[in-house]
């Protein structure tokens, strides 16, 4: 085991992203110290029309969420309720961008900022296998969508 809370279950893995680890990133920064950040960012308006259809009736998973005590608590953690709103969830996307960049600020080079909506040059294999210390794959043709 590494430093306390630490996880075996996490250890297995290279990368983590996604709910809920967004909201984990400073405890696991502080039990895996010298963590790397990947911020990925998108249009604005256009996040919290994604987060709409992940939360809808629409989404394969989303029935399971209801019997799931641990996605609500994420949830109510990060939006302060379990439902989708548009009014919390623009304010809270852009406050976890601010809490991100603050975090790290002492640390630039563990931080890449991933522009999704711009691809090219801020969001390509390129910056993040370079990032990770990657070889970049042999698909030229795709770009990373979700990190």
């Amino acid at each position: 085991m590494r430093d306390q809370g630490s996880s075996r279950s996490l250890e297995r893995h290279y990368a983590l992203s996604d709910f809920p680890i967004a909201v984990l990133s400073r405890e696991l920064d502080r039990a895996y110290p010298i963590s790397k950040f990947i911020l990925t960012i998108r249009d604005p308006h256009g996040w919290p029309r994604g987060e709409r259809k992940h939360s809808s009736e629409r989404n394969p998973h989303r029935a399971r969420w209801d019997a799931d005590r641990f996605t609500h608590q994420r949830h109510q953690a990060v939006y302060g309720r379990r439902n989708f709103d548009q009014a919390v969830c623009l304010p809270r996307y852009r406050r976890h961008n601010q809490e991100v960049l603050e975090y790290v600020a002492d640390w630039p080079n563990n931080l890449l900022v991933m522009n999704m909506n711009e691809g090219g040059d801020k969001a390509g294999w390129p910056e993040l296998c370079g990032f990770l210390y990657f070889p970049i794959p042999n698909v030229p043709h795709l770009r990373p969508t979700c990190v």
